[in-house]
Order: C-alpha cells, then sequence, then structure tokens
C-alpha cells in the first residue's frame, strides 16, 4: 500500500562515513518508522536495538541483552548552541544508524520515499533564555531543510 499523504514521524537509516564501513548495510538504507510522538526514550531504545540486531552476533547479542549495555550508546547528533536538540540522534561506527525526526514523508511508491529534515529554528528569545547566548547570528532566518529521498533496488526476480 502507497501512503499519499505526508507525516512526521522518526526514520531510522543507515549512513556510510568516510573510511571502509562494515558491510552490515546500504547507505541511506531505511530501516524503520516510529511515530512522531515517540518519547526519546523509546527512540534511542529502539535505535540501539536495531544498531545490534544488524551488528552483532548472537553471542554478542546475549551480553549487551539489557538496555544501555551495547557498545554504541544512542548519542544526539544535532546541537543549538552546543546544546543537544531532541531530533536526531545516532548509533555505531561505520556504518552509523541514524534516528532523524522527519517532515513530509511521503511514499513515492512500494519502495521509494522522500521526507524533509528541518534545521533547528532559532529565536531570539529563546537563544538568549535557554541558551544564554544574547546576539544569536541565526535567529530569525529561516530553517535549513534538506529534502532526502531513498529508493530500495528490486532483488533479482521481483519489480518494483
Amino acid at each position: 500500500m502507497v501512503r499519499k499523504r505526508s507525516v512526521s514521524a522518526w526514520l531510522y537509516y543507515w549512513k556510510h562515513q568516510s573510511g571502509s564501513p562494515l558491510p552490515i548495510a546500504s547507505d541511506g538504507e531505511v530501516v524503520a518508522v516510529l511515530p512522531s510522538r515517540s518519547a526519546d526514550k523509546r527512540v534511542k531504545e529502539t535505535l540501539e536495538r536495531l544498531y545490534l540486531e544488524r551488528a552483532a552476533t548472537p553471542a554478542e547479542l546475549i551480553l549487551w541483552r539489557k538496555e544501555g549495555s551495547g557498545p554504541y550508546p544512542a548519542r544526539h547528533d544535532a546541537y543549538i548552541h552546543q546544546v543537544p536538540y531532541a531530533v536526531s540522534y545516532s548509533c555505531g561506527h561505520n556504518p552509523i544508524l541514524r534516528a532523524r525526526y522527519v517532515e513530509n514523508l511521503v511514499s513515492g511508491g512500494e519502495y521509494e520515499l522522500s521526507w524533509d529534515e528541518i534545521g533547528p529554528k532559532h529565536h531570539l528569545e529563546s537563544c538568549r533564555s535557554l541558551y544564554r547566548v544574547s546576539n544569536c547570528p541565526e535567529a530569525g532566518r529561516e530553517a535549513l531543510v534538506v529534502r532526502k529521498r531513498w529508493v530500495e533496488l528490486p532483488v533479482d526476480g521481483q519489480e518494483n
């Protein structure tokens, strides 16, 4: 079923870094979607579990079965004035698994997604009161929007 209406959600996808990534995932591969109102704790727990299920051996899964015991705890990926901003988390080494709050998530077909990753919006009053930055150069500017797209290539014998 193809969803035509755009939604907000937590999107989980793999991201290769420079160097030689482990061959456990393709760059940009989407692996999960959680509701937009999911609590931060659930988002991070899911991120760590999905990473371990792809990257760990069965023996390591037993070793790291308790919450937060894995080798790569979920960490913030986004900051405003060096303060964590809860729209993006990552887990792992190379590749890393990202959980990103996205908007305008829509399916363009059975194996195609597109979405917007919206950067933080700086409000002068928030920067002053929350972050102790009196003259924020970003205040009043539009938030950066990055449009992304993912298409899963069909396996031999399958059609999109």
